[in-house]
């Protein structure tokens, strides 16, 4: 399948798995560790295949967690809405940016802001407070990740540094989260697809193979959320941002490749 061994195969399920996990417990990042698999697959495969994965999960995760969401009715102004109205005008400047540009430079760049900003955030006592009813400055955080999620397809970290600096509850956060990257990965499938790239039959079979696995993790990742204290998940966040400046700086560096 795909030329892999069934080594590969079970390799890439557990990397799968152990991200759908991480991304139970944070809310986000399921790409993050995910871009492990291209010590396994191309970026060709592996970019459809966390794709999918993301996406499915995203779904099972906000059905799970359905009580802590914010009810569309108010989306406008001070909830997901208007991160996605700024994330729908920055995507394409992102992609823009992707095409024209070299993205592993920008993987190294954001990934190495990350590293400092997470070590800083990590050894900091007093967070600096962010407004957390602020049209202007929620679309506009929204605007930098469409940005960075058309440039290396992780939308949602500006809006987990802003919810860092609101100091709202980790329920709302990824209540404003998750629509938000749900919505930006929902439109790179379909950018995705109008570009005439297809998924072959034999990917997506190894992902219908993966999806119960994943799915469970991603299950057991939620049960861990809604258990921790706000200063745990707090401080998990950050190991997070801080492993994620370092796959991006790997990723840049294309080590993987």
């Amino acid at each position: 399948m795909l030329g892999l061994s069934a080594l590969d195969i079970v390799l890439l399920i557990l990397i799968l798995a152990i991200s759908g996990f991480i991304f139970g417990v944070i809310g986000f990042g399921y790409g993050l560790f995910g871009v492990f698999a291209l010590w396994i697959m191309d970026a060709q495969k592996v970019i459809p295949t966390l794709l999918i994965m993301s996406i499915c999960n995203q779904f099972l995760s906000l059905a799970k967690l359905r009580k802590n969401q914010i009810p569309i009715r108010e989306w406008w102004p001070y909830g997901p809405a208007s991160f996605i109205v700024g994330g729908i005008l920055g995507v394409p400047i992102g992609l823009y940016l992707l095409i024209h540009l070299n993205p592993f430079a920008f993987d190294e760049l954001i990934g190495f802001m990350l590293f400092i900003y997470s070590l800083w955030m990590i050894f900091k006592k007093k967070l600096s407070t962010w407004p957390a009813n602020n049209l202007k400055l929620n679309i506009f955080i929204g605007f930098i990740g469409g940005i960075v999620g058309g440039l290396i397809a992780v939308p949602g970290l500006m809006v987990v540094v802003w919810a860092m600096h609101a100091g709202i509850t980790k329920e709302r956060q990824r209540a404003i989260v998750q629509p938000f990257v749900l919505t930006m990965q929902i439109i790179t499938v379909v950018e995705y697809t109008l570009s005439g790239k297809g998924i072959s039959n034999d990917l997506l079979l190894l992902n219908l193979i993966s999806m119960p696995i994943v799915l469970a993790s991603t299950l057991f990742g939620v049960w861990v959320f809604q258990r921790i204290q706000e200063n745990i998940f707090r401080k998990l966040v950050l190991i997070l941002l801080f492993l994620s400046g370092v796959s991006l700086i790997f990723k840049g560096s294309q080590i993987f490749l």
